[in-house]
């Protein structure tokens, strides 16, 4: 009797579903565990990813994953567990087919049986990326997954289950623990027929999908964050051009037939999308994708594969070269010296439309030429970082959450030997909104912003961080002049900000290093990346700069006040205290930005000699917010990683952008005013 049959009489319904559902994670596996993939199969191995993931996170809300959740599956889903079976066999079905026209052992093309005795397991592994053990030396995964611990009681009942099961999910993609085949060097890869595997796979997807409409609403919001993060950690993972070509078209192909809203939104991180006319960079000319509903995870991709194809040199040259201001084109900027702030950067407009120039100064060098004559002038390199960099943020196809504002081009000021950036505000108009610094807030006294005003900035500032982290793009130069506020008639939007200074950024690359930023912002940069014998730059060092900006946020002052460095000004209100107050203040302790060593111990006064800076912060905003911060500050040991681990590593910096979205963006996300 066949196993839908066995259903409609009720029979062990749930164990029978278990053994197909098992069945076909075993099949999955064996195409993990091929040998000699061909480059044409690359594609078609990352929609079964795709496929075999949506599949595990049905079977993780349905019951179906674990036998004591067994008698949920019967519970939950019984008026549709004929459906359900019927769909189980077809996709069954549809593995074994595609194993026999993909798939050989010994030279021969292996029918079902053969497959699973060479597998010789019948334990199934589960989406994998990578076996990087070398990567996790030193990772207590155990205790890496403990890191939502202090995180129970912040977050509302029914998500608890989702971060717990979601955070095992990534957290297998990067270990590759899941169980492996014995033998997997005797299955490999012999595609002959890729148009049936392509229609095999097309219906693997419908099925799927009706699957997951057999969840309810609560359910499949479950699903949709799982998805989310899967996708998320599949992007963190691609490292190589072509790798990020496959999974734009195979998340293109996955979402294009989409029944039902939720199905769409399930690729969209933090559940946000934008109405565009979807459209791939010229250079990934083998994707045609129609015009349609675009999500906030295909733009992150095609934005990293931008990026990714300009620095490594790809046939782009003019988009490179061609963004220098010169002769006659500088006619069109126009400089407002008297709202400069001093702070390098100078308001503008270019060609009629509001802007501003962001500076970087470079050293005079002696050079020659390719017809062996002399000249003095910026370094190339200098040049081809600065050049790239202005390519970067050129890129007009970007998601609006990386709140990355436009370079419209940039000049040479010989004369003072420095570069100017010209920078505007998306679609920006002789009627824009002009812009003031977080640092120019600061210092506004009697000014303080709403609790309400003050979250919503800290929110888009570190979901921006997540994003710029998730392409892979070290800032590196984080602080209050670097965050800019829009402003109308002189009043701050704090739920649109921008994040600008990128002077000295730089893609997260393992064999490329920058201009270190100057040791007038040492009070942003953490204690590893100062002195002498200072660490190569990592995303760690963003986090625990935004860590510094969360602060000042909070209690609504510069660091360098709140951190001591520097009596404030008369003018601050000083004339105004009470003895007491007076006599309070300076009692404290004076720090010097002169002194590497009260710059370098900044980090160990805010979470070990002086708490009370962080309780601060904790009664003006709550212990979400507070535990935020201390997450940013604290880095890798608050994450439950060593602090030696190689965050250029796929698999570390998916371990990490995890925990930063949920012990920072998800907790912050959480607060309610």
């Amino acid at each position: 009797m066949d196993p839908v049959s066995l259903a409609g009489l009720g029979l062990g319904a749930a164990s029978i579903a278990f053994q197909i559902f098992e069945g076909i994670k075993t099949g999955y596996g064996i195409f993990e565990d091929a040998a000699d993939m061909p480059e044409q199969c690359e594609s078609l191995r990352l929609r079964l990813r795709l496929e075999c993931t949506r599949l595990l996170d049905w079977g993780d809300l349905s019951g179906l994953s674990e036998p004591q959740n067994h008698s949920r599956f019967d519970r939950k889903l019984k008026t549709n567990r004929a459906t359900i079976m019927a769909l189980l066999s077809e996709i069954k079905m549809l593995i074994d087919k595609l194993q026999k026209i993909s798939l050989r052992s010994d030279g021969v093309l292996l029918p079902d049986s053969d497959i699973a005795a060479v597998q010789g397991t019948a334990i199934a592994k589960e989406l994998h990326l990578a076996n990087s053990q070398e990567d996790l030396k030193g990772v207590d995964i155990e205790q890496f997954r403990g890191i939502l611990g202090p995180m129970e009681d912040q977050l509302y009942n029914q998500k608890r289950s989702l971060l717990t099961r979601s955070l095992r999910r990534v957290v297998d993609i990067g270990q590759g623990i899941a169980d492996v085949a014995k033998q997997p060097g005797r299955i490999r890869w012999a595609l002959s027929d890729k148009e049936a595997f392509q229609t095999h796979v097309r219906r693997l997807k419908e099925l799927t999908d009706y699957l997951h409409e057999t969840l309810g609403d609560h359910q499949m919001g479950i699903l949709i964050e799982q998805t989310k993060e899967t996708c998320m950690a599949m992007l963190q993972m691609t490292s190589s051009i072509s790798e990020m070509k496959e999974l734009i078209e195979a998340v293109e192909i996955a979402t294009s037939h989409a029944s039902i809203e939720s199905e769409t939104r399930a690729w969209l991180p933090l559940g946000d999308s934008v109405d565009r006319q979807a459209s791939v960079s010229e250079s990934v000319s083998t994707i045609a994708i129609p015009e349609r509903r675009e999500t906030l995870f295909t733009q992150l991709t095609e934005f990293r594969y931008h990026v990714a194809s300009l620095q490594i040199g790809l046939p782009q040259n003019s988009e490179v070269t061609g963004l220098k201001l010169q002769g006659g084109e500088l006619d069109n900027l126009k400089f407002d010296h008297t709202r400069a702030t001093g702070n390098g950067r100078t308001p503008a407009t270019y060609l009629g439309a509001v802007a501003w120039v962001e500076w970087k100064a470079y050293r005079i060098t002696r050079h020659k030429d390719e017809h062996g004559k002399f000249y003095y002038g910026p370094t190339p390199l200098a040049i081809a970082n600065l050049e790239r960099l202005a390519a970067i943020l050129h890129i007009d196809k970007r998601p609006t959450q990386l709140r990355v504002p436009l370079c419209a081009g940039y000049f040479d000021d010989e004369i003072n030997q420095r570069f100017g950036l010209i920078y505007q505000v998306p679609y920006a108009t002789p009627q824009s909104p002009e812009t003031m610094s977080l640092s120019q807030l600061l210092l506004q006294r009697g000014s303080l912003p709403s609790l309400q005003s003050r979250i919503s900035l800290a929110k888009e500032l570190v979901t921006s961080l997540y994003f710029l982290h998730a392409v892979n793009w070290l800032h590196k130069g984080l602080r209050d002049e670097s965050i800019l506020v829009l402003t109308q008639n002189g009043s701050p939007d704090y739920s649109q900000p921008f994040i600008s200074g990128f002077e000295y950024s730089r893609p997260d690359e393992t064999d490329l290093t920058t201009t270190a930023a100057p040791d007038t912002w040492a009070v942003y940069a953490h204690p590893d990346y100062q002195g002498f014998d200072k660490k190569t730059y990592r995303k760690t060092f963003d986090i625990y700069s935004l860590g510094i900006i969360l602060l000042e946020i909070a209690l609504w002052k510069p660091a360098e006040e709140i951190l001591g460095f520097g009596q404030p000004s008369v003018s601050t209100g000083e004339k105004d205290k009470s003895p007491e107050a007076k006599d309070e203040f300076q009692g404290k302790k004076g720090y010097s930005k002169d002194s590497l060593q009260d710059l370098k111990n900044i980090r160990n006064r805010l979470l070990v000699d002086e708490p009370s800076l962080l309780e601060q912060v904790r009664a003006t905003m709550g212990s979400r917010y507070y535990n935020a911060v201390r997450s940013c500050i604290c880095g890798l040991e608050y994450f439950n990683l060593p602090t030696e681990a190689d965050e250029t590593s796929p698999v570390i910096a998916t371990l990490l952008q995890q925990a930063y979205l949920r012990l920072v963006v998800d907790v912050l996300r959480s607060i309610r005013v």
